[in-house]
C-alpha cells in the first residue's frame, strides 16, 4: 500500500506539472506591398495594399491623420493569410500644398506567445 501511495503522488506531480500548451512565436510575412495616394480637393489619404501570410489570429496596420492613431484589422482568409487588403494609413485635411513626402504604418500580428511587428516606410508620394 506504501508503494501504492508512492507512485500515485508521483504520477499526480508529474501529470500536473507538464506543459500542456505548445507556444509557437508569431511570424509575419508580408510578401508585397503597394502604396498610393488619393485627393479629393484639400482631403488626402495615404492608401496601402498589402498581401501576405501570418501564423496568428490577428494582423493590425497602424493608422494615423489629423492627430488620432487607430489600428486597423486585416481580414484573414482560413489558411492565414492576406492579399489585396486596401488600408488607409495616413489623411489629413491639408493635402493641397504638399510636396513629396514619405509615409510609414506598423504592422502587428498577434498570437498568445507574443507580438510581432514590421515597420513599412513607403517611397516618395504625391498628392
Amino acid at each position: 500500500m506504501k508503494y501504492y501511495i508512492i507512485i500515485s503522488v508521483l504520477l499526480i506531480t508529474l501529470v500536473a506539472c507538464t506543459n500542456k500548451g505548445v507556444t509557437v512565436p508569431p511570424t509575419l510575412n508580408i510578401t508585397s506591398t503597394k502604396w498610393f495616394t488619393t485627393r479629393n480637393g484639400n482631403f488626402g489619404t495615404v492608401m496601402l495594399v498589402l498581401s501576405g501570410n501570418t501564423n496568428t489570429d490577428s494582423v493590425t496596420t497602424e493608422n494615423y491623420g489629423d492627430g488620432v492613431i487607430s489600428q486597423i484589422k486585416i481580414p484573414l482568409k482560413t489558411d492565414k493569410s492576406f492579399s489585396n487588403d486596401t488600408v488607409p494609413v495616413m489623411f489629413t485635411a491639408f493635402a493641397s500644398g504638399v510636396d513629396s513626402f514619405t509615409c510609414s504604418t506598423v504592422v502587428r500580428a498577434v498570437n498568445s506567445s507574443g507580438i510581432i511587428a514590421d515597420t513599412l516606410v513607403s517611397g516618395k508620394l504625391h498628392y
